[in-house]
């Protein structure tokens, strides 16, 4: 098409539509204008007409099978309108039974709303809501690295193992609350020992590893997996047997696990219940090492020779957990500073300012760098072994002077050395003695703690916290 041509389209009239010469058909004989005037449907032509006589098509939805007023095989319109009415009417109940579905949902829905509310009124449970909510971001036992480094602690493992395998008559037809089981190797060792039920809960991700593990291992007709906080999945049964945990964080109390383990204590175990562990004691004692002191201390004032010191503002020192702190550094005495009986002890009482110590520092030493702190864990505890001579007791210790566990121990050290020099310079027996309290109490951060020491030597006083977070 010439430019002129185009130019003469796009000029025509209204009038020029007028003349016939644009009504031709482009094709000759198009068959298209010849199937206006005959509509076919199902193969026959449709003959009925409207009010004004012109020709109509049959609906699609009124197409199908059955007898009709020409014979053909469709219905009548009556029938299909009967049929539609009937479906409509269907869909009619079936809507008003949805109406009643949604209306239980949200009955259901308040009576949770009501009881979260009730719920959230204690401290503690509201407490632990939020760590279930921080662990949707932040859940470092969701991985295996974590739980690989806790089973291959032979000390820690095999003391649970023992215990439970030395004394079956205690688990055996028991119900036993595994409060924590990460990968489910003491609900399994409960399992094996003859317990009749064991509720493993586990709040991270990785229960969904010890679900398959315990199928794997053929204990699903006794072992139920539980997600979710100790303080907020619902048990099938009123009481339990025995409840065992592996609670213990550095230091003993870092995590805050042993709340949820108390929590369930009160809610769940039968009168006469037995705790896993029954007992834990903390231990203190002085270490000197000026060589390890000096660097922890001035760290901060020259990293690769720039000065990094406002770094320890607006925080306290840290308490550095050594896997294998070298029992020759200890010079002095250990003292046990507080004893945690598991199945009184209440949790208000976690938190405490009088745990106090009396120890000695080595003759020949005239000052002290700081303090090591580790604990020790009863799977049972004296009374229940003496009352029983076929109880076996088991111990558990992460001491220096014991075979090293992942817990290790904690080391606090002093901004400054501790010290009181004698005329010659020395420090005598006598006049080494040191006293004091150790205070530990709950961090900012979930799971932190705060340890406080004060201590008296020959009159010099001092106090120091340190953080571990």
């Amino acid at each position: 098409m010439t430019r002129d041509e185009r130019h003469k389209i796009y000029s025509l009239k209204k009038s020029d539509f007028e003349d016939d010469k644009y009504l031709q058909p482009i094709l000759e004989d198009d068959p298209v204008l010849y199937s206006l005037e005959e509509i076919v449907v199902d193969g026959q032509p449709d003959q009925r007409e409207d009010s004004a006589g012109a020709d109509v098509a049959m609906p699609e939805s009124f197409k199908s099978s059955g007898p009709d007023v020409h014979g053909n095989g469709d219905l009548t319109y009556e029938e299909k309108l009967q049929a539609m009415n009937q479906t409509l009417e269907k869909s009619m109940q079936q809507l008003d039974l949805t109406r009643k579905a949604l209306d239980k949902a949200n009955e259901n829905a308040d009576a949770w709303k009501s009881k979260y509310e009730a719920l959230s009124k204690d401290p503690h449970t509201a407490q632990a809501h939020k760590g279930s909510e921080k662990s949707q971001f932040d859940d470092p036992y969701a991985g295996k690295s974590i739980h690989q480094q806790m089973l291959q602690d032979r000390v820690r493992t095999d003391a649970y193992r023992d215990f439970i395998r030395d004394n079956e008559a205690l688990f055996t037809g028991r119900t036993v609350l595994d409060v924590g089981c990460g990968t489910g190797i003491l609900s399994m060792f409960c399992a094996q020992a003859g317990a009749a039920r064991v509720f493993a809960v586990e709040s991270s991700m990785i229960y969904q590893k010890a679900q398959q593990i315990v199928y794997d291992n053929g204990f699903q007709d006794v072992i139920k997996v539980l997600h979710g906080k100790v303080e907020e999945v619902h048990l099938p049964v009123q009481k339990v047997d025995i409840i065992i945990s592996e609670w213990m964080g550095y230091a003993l109390l870092y995590e805050g696990m042993l709340d949820s383990v108390l929590w369930a204590r009160d809610h769940y175990l039968a009168e006469g219940g037995l705790m896993i562990p029954a007992r834990a004691n903390l231990w203190i004692a002085p270490f000197s090492d000026p060589e390890y002191a000096l660097e922890r201390r001035g760290f901060w004032d020259s990293v690769y020779g720039f000065n990094m010191s406002a770094m320890r503002k607006d925080q306290g020192p840290a308490v550095d957990v050594h896997d294998s702190f070298d029992n020759d550094r200890i010079h002095g005495t250990a003292c046990m500073f507080k004893e945690l009986d598991l199945h009184t002890i209440k949790l208000e009482h976690l938190s405490f300012t009088n745990g106090e110590f009396r120890f000695v520092i080595d003759p020949g030493r005239s000052e002290i760098d700081g303090f090591v702190i580790w604990f020790d864990v009863y799977l049972s505890s004296r009374l229940e072994a003496a009352a029983n001579d076929s109880v076996r007791q088991k111990m558990l210790s992460t001491s220096p002077c014991c075979k090293r566990t992942h817990w290790g121990q904690s080391v606090c050290t002093a901004e400054n050395p501790i010290g009181c020099a004698a005329d010659d310079g020395q420090l005598n027996v006598k006049e080494g003695e040191v006293i004091g309290k150790v205070g530990y109490s709950k961090g900012k951060e979930a799971g932190s703690l705060k340890i406080n020491v004060a201590w008296d030597l020959q009159g010099i006083r001092g106090e120091q916290t340190w953080d571990l977070t």
